[in-house]
């Protein structure tokens, strides 16, 4: 039996930076010829979907470093009483990459993006502790009031103590 090779690889994730790299550089030279401010909703707009390009190639980064996952078959655990299941969409992952520079004005933004790309190493470090961590994909919530819980128990171990 053959073994595919991995889709993700060191030259292709170079590939994903170098495009990534491209689309930052046309966004600076956009803001600088034309002199925006950044009060543009458009202009907000694609220089989020810049950032999130970036975080998503520096990811890339980080997964191709680690290699193949490793598959675990388990069964996923049922909630404890008073807890649900509540499935996450990994939003926050990126987010706390700490890449972005929210409270900046456009410029220092832009630059923040090229200073992540030239220098990755603390990001993709970051999303690689992460991936060994064990990314999670569910969360606990709690349903029943702890108080709720305490009483139902009380009430039917009096229950069991009456004999009359």
């Amino acid at each position: 039996m053959k073994h595919l090779p991995p889709l993700l690889t060191e030259t292709r994730v170079e590939a994903f930076t170098a495009s990534a790299l491209g689309f930052v550089c046309w966004l600076f030279g956009l803001i600088v010829s034309f002199g925006l401010s950044g009060r543009s909703k458009k202009l907000r707009e694609v220089l989020r979907h810049a950032e999130r390009t970036v975080e998503l190639t520096l990811f890339l980064h980080a997964v191709a470093r680690h290699g193949p996952l490793q598959t675990k078959t388990r069964r996923p655990a049922s909630a404890p009483r008073g807890f649900r299941v509540a499935l996450t969409r990994g939003h926050l992952l990126y987010k706390r990459a700490n890449i972005r520079a929210r409270k900046a004005g456009i410029i220092d933004r832009v630059f923040a993006l090229l200073d992540a790309l030239q220098h990755p190493e603390w990001a993709i470090a970051y999303f690689l502790k992460r991936i060994r961590k064990g990314l999670r994909g569910r969360r606990l919530i709690i349903t029943a009031p702890i108080a709720d819980e305490f009483f139902s128990a009380l009430v039917s171990a009096k229950r069991a103590l009456d004999t009359s």
